[in-house]
């Protein structure tokens, strides 16, 4: 997937691929891989359908302690 980061550069911002536990299954959180400018890769168990994963974008600092919550995760849709 590419990223826009707007003002902000890529290592102020961790992007994962994110699905919930369903079915017995763990909830999956894979961070993915840079490869290229601003393209991101990763691979995840096939054991789920892929549109029940999603990306989002996470602010990244050594201190930053980040509930789900927070309002700073950006979620594609």
């Amino acid at each position: 997937m590419s990223v826009d980061f707007g003002g902000m550069r890529p290592e102020e911002v961790a992007i994962e691929l994110y699905a919930s536990a369903v079915d017995g299954k763990a909830k999956v959180k894979q961070e993915m891989k840079k490869e290229g400018e601003n393209r991101y890769v990763a691979a995840v168990p096939n054991d789920r359908e892929a549109n029940l994963f999603t990306a989002r974008a996470i602010p990244r600092h050594p201190d930053l302690i980040l509930p789900l919550e927070l309002p700073l995760i950006s979620w594609q849709k």
